[in-house]
């Protein structure tokens, strides 16, 4: 396994918003338990969003103490700035980071960078077989 950290997008990829409270998505739950069994062999779980309601949605529902850092805040460029920090933080190079989100424009902009992301169905979410895939 060369991935040493799980970075997830908010909204449409772990949480679906618009609804008087957010309602989390059919996999999250499995896939935050799936990688926090994983931490023994030190995986890192990682929130990149524009949300700058990220960690009180994440605490209303009970999993923010899954994630190890979460960035939520607005800038109007793509998500390369939050990989940035979020590497910085955790010590690690882009190459260790696995990045999924549901905006085609961020996929792309964080794979020129050498983070390795992966575009999500924005109607069902992150799917555990697209986290299992790449953290065996």
């Amino acid at each position: 396994m060369g991935y040493t950290v799980a970075c997830f997008d908010l909204d449409d990829c772990l949480i679906h918003e618009g609804f008087a409270t957010a309602i989390i998505c059919e996999d999250t739950k499995t896939i935050l338990d799936y990688l926090k069994n994983l931490k023994s062999v030190d995986v890192k779980i990682a929130l990149a969003s524009h949300n700058e309601e990220a960690l009180p949605i994440l605490q209303e529902l009970g999993i923010s103490t899954y994630f190890d850092i979460v960035l939520g805040y607005y800038d109007e460029s793509n998500k390369v700035s939050h990989l940035h920090k979020i590497a910085k933080a955790l010590n690690v190079g882009a190459s260790q980071i696995v990045f999924y989100d549901d905006v085609q424009v961020n996929i792309a902009a964080t794979r020129e960078h050498g983070f390795k992301g992966f575009l999500v169905n924005y109607v069902t979410g992150v799917k555990l077989e697209e986290v299992i895939s790449r953290f065996k």
